[in-house]
């Protein structure tokens, strides 16, 4: 596997790792206030749609 595919391998997994913390302060706010503001869902959702693509992203990279 050359450099930059481990370089970019390396940018994915760093990207996810951080969206999953994000996530986990979102679910840390409980069920009730992630239902009620639709800010803190708009966000729990843009969060995960991203870690998807993240996700996709490096199986593409490395199938």
């Amino acid at each position: 596997m050359s450099e930059i595919v481990v370089g970019l391998m390396n940018r994915r997994l760093a990207e996810i790792k951080q969206l999953l913390k994000e996530i986990a302060q979102i679910v840390d706010l409980g069920m009730e206030r992630f239902l009620s503001d639709s800010y803190v869902r708009d966000a729990g959702k843009y969060k995960l749609i991203v870690a998807i693509e993240a996700t996709i992203s490096g199986a593409i990279i490395y199938p």
